[in-house]
């Protein structure tokens, strides 16, 4: 399944963040691929509604590849 491009209302908000933060625009590209990564893993998995949860498990499986065994049960 193809990555979704990212929500233009949630992509406004994320390009206010990084002019706020001075993310310089040569580095912008890989901060916009990471949060598409991101919200492609929140709508893959069914992960816990607690963002803490959802990034620790998100960095989880990009560290090491699986997901699966991280999740709760059903």
């Amino acid at each position: 399944m193809p990555m979704l491009p990212v929500p233009v209302p949630i992509l406004t908000r994320f390009d206010a963040i990084l002019d706020k933060r001075a993310v310089a625009s040569i580095q912008r590209p890989d901060y916009k691929k990471w949060l598409r990564y991101f919200l492609d893993f929140c709508a893959k998995y069914p992960v816990p509604e607690a963002r803490p949860d959802q990034v620790r498990l998100f960095i989880s499986e990009m560290g090491d590849g699986g997901v699966e065994s991280k999740l709760p049960p059903p």
